[in-house]
């Protein structure tokens, strides 16, 4: 896991104000570097779940992973941005074609 690396570490990294920065982002991103950030790991989540890698069989393994600590936060934020659970996303990666699959419940004989 990386450490977290704030707005103004970046910006001296880049030897440019946190304004510019700001700017830069918002014109070329279309978000602020906060937003960024925080996307960024989420994003990361995603596609380790939606590869279906055996090895990364536990949503909360896979977020821990990635710096996040309040799964049930981690799980909104992650529906809000994706749409739908994280869960769901690890399924569809381990049996592709078969999450959404409807099962059929079988009739009943009268």
């Amino acid at each position: 896991m990386q450490p977290f690396i704030g707005v103004a570490e970046i910006s001296a990294a880049l030897g440019v104000s946190d304004q510019m920065l700001r700017r830069g982002c918002d014109e070329h991103l279309g978000m602020s570097p906060t937003s960024y950030l925080r996307l960024r790991p989420m994003s990361r989540v995603y596609r380790v779940l939606r590869r279906g890698d055996p090895d990364a069989a536990s949503v909360s393994k896979v977020a821990r992973r990635y710096g996040f600590r309040q799964l049930g936060r981690f799980a909104a934020d992650y529906r809000a941005l994706f749409g739908e659970l994280p869960s769901a996303t690890l399924r569809r990666g381990l049996r592709p074609g078969m999450a959404d699959l409807v099962l059929r419940q079988p009739r009943r004989s009268a």
